[in-house]
């Protein structure tokens, strides 16, 4: 049987080869719907996915609820309470897509009082946001349950995989749809049916592999009251942790839609989506090492986990740091050859973008622990209160600086309410409010080297002219190695830093 180690191993790879695809593939397809559209349809598609995601806080929750009900059972081989959960989560999936559904056609008749500025005249407003509205409820009236199945299975590379094919023939699609025959609603009816296809298959991989989980054994099985009843609690907690979290850059993003107009939208959403690729691949990291987590959380005592929890955020951290500078260094470059210099935004803007993504990597460590401890319910009110922070902020910055004020936004309710108060909580609730000290000041030195360290890359960055790919791409490397050994120059000395490096090469040489 194969150790925890090699399965994480496995997920990791076919989690980055996915999350790498899906960073490139929306610079391809998004530089194709300008040049062949417009920047307006560009602003639309953004637009609608920031609705859909708010719509989509119907089923935060559920999956990871269902899922950390499932390890228990998993590990004791009992297939038919495996079985139970899973039928609840097929039936909560398929009230979850009817409520997606029903909201969408609530929401339809405002759309043209949401956004603002220059609507594309050849769209429809509604039927081109239905075909937004069946992409995101398909999966769940099909086979969603599944995907959890597999990764509570420690098998989620089947989904990466099947996610990496699906996403790839999505981008390839639309790409060839722009290229010889450019209509937005083409552009968009490939995306329930790669969403469709991607449902399927999982489905059949995971029928496959585990035929006693089949959805026609699923039938007769109900899962008990009182296990029902807990479940509601932890989906609770986990709805409201969680919605903050995928709501972030939608409600800036629908924000700036209302009162900058569609253009503002297409602008402030390309710098979004350069820093969620960046995101999405240390994500894979961070998610690999929730289950060992949760396992230590278990066995181990909570001394010790701190001193783990210390040792994950200095390896994060540096990682976090040398992306920060990377990005930086290429940002407005690459954004000038991708889009063009009239949707480039001032040099201010990309700097308060790189302050979002790093202040969103602190807290991702501890919220692995916050997964691993189920503690999701107690923090509640730190998600609502960053949400409303967010929100106010965005409101009021928005109407004095467009853009940039939903940045400010961003960066300001992140920090204040998710890292500083979230980490106070998490420390009250778990590892014990004297050890946040320790925490603090482990963040305090990381982000005073990462300010360094950017400006350091920035400038020897600097150096290179910009004025095509082959330049961009040599600007790429240099930022790259002069983060790195600045990153290790300046961290190595410290002895919890070396400490964890040494605990990751002997995690990376591990066989088993």
């Amino acid at each position: 049987m194969e150790s925890r180690t090699e399965r994480t191993k496995r997920n990791i790879v076919w989690g980055m080869a996915g999350r790498i695809v899906a960073l490139l593939g929306p610079f391809v397809v998004r530089s194709l719907l300008v040049a062949r559209l417009g920047a307006d349809y560009l602003g639309l598609a953004s637009f609608y996915t920031s609705l859909l995601q708010v719509l989509n806080l119907a089923e935060l929750g559920f999956s990871t609820a269902v899922a950390y009900g499932m390890y228990r059972p998993i590990a004791d081989a009992d297939t038919t309470e495996v079985a139970r959960y899973l039928a609840y989560l097929k039936g909560v999936y398929r009230v979850v897509g009817a409520g997606i559904i029903v909201l969408g056609m609530c929401l339809a008749p405002a759309l043209s009082v949401l956004g603002s500025g220059a609507v594309p005249t050849d769209v429809n407003l509604q039927l081109a946001f239905f075909l937004y509205v069946v992409n995101t409820a398909a999966g769940y009236f099909l086979f969603a349950h599944k995907a959890t199945l597999l990764t509570a299975l420690q098998r989620k590379d089947v989904v990466d995989k099947v996610g990496l094919a699906v996403t790839s023939a999505q981008f390839a699609l639309q790409a060839a749809v722009l290229v010889g025959a450019p209509s937005f609603y083409a552009y968009a009816l490939v995306l329930p049916l790669c969403s469709i296809a991607g449902s399927v298959a999982v489905s059949k991989a995971a029928d496959r592999m585990y035929p006693e989980y089949a959805n026609a054994n699923l039938r007769a099985l109900r899962l008990s009251a009182e296990d029902r009843a807990s479940m509601r609690t932890r989906v609770a907690g986990l709805v409201v942790q969680k919605a903050s979290m995928v709501t972030r850059d939608s409600f800036a993003t629908v924000v700036v839609s209302a009162f900058a107009g569609l253009l503002a939208v297409a602008r402030f959403s390309n710098y979004l989506v350069v820093i969620s690729g960046v995101l999405g691949i240390l994500s894979v990291f961070a998610s690999s090492m929730t289950a060992a987590v949760g396992n230590s959380v278990a066995r181990e005592s909570r001394q010790k986990n701190y001193g783990d929890l210390r040792v994950f955020v200095g390896l994060y951290a540096s990682l976090s740091i040398v992306c920060a500078a990377v990005l930086l260094a290429v940002y407005q470059p690459f954004m000038v050859l991708w889009v063009g210099e009239e949707m480039l935004e001032p040099f201010g803007f990309a700097v308060l973008m790189v302050a979002y993504f790093y202040v969103r990597t602190m807290g991702d460590i501890r919220t692995v622990y916050v997964d691993a401890t189920g503690v999701w319910w107690d923090l509640r009110w730190r998600a609502v209160a960053e949400t409303a922070v967010n929100v106010v902020l965005a409101v009021v910055l928005v109407r004095a600086l467009s853009e940039t004020g939903a940045a400010i936004a961003l960066v300001a309710s992140l920090f204040s309410v998710n890292f500083l108060y979230g980490s106070h909580l998490v420390f009250k609730l778990y590892f014990g409010s004297g050890l946040a000290r320790g925490y603090y000041a482990d963040h305090a030195l990381y982000a005073a080297v990462g300010v360094v360290v950017c400006a350091v890359t920035y400038a020897i960055a600097s150096f290179v002219p910009d004025g095509g790919w082959l330049f961009l791409c040599v600007k790429l490397v240099v930022a790259g190695c002069v983060s790195l050994g600045s990153t290790a120059l300046l961290l190595l000395p410290n002895k919890r830093f070396a400490a964890a490096v040494a605990f990751a090469k002997k995690a990376l040489s591990r066989k088993a």
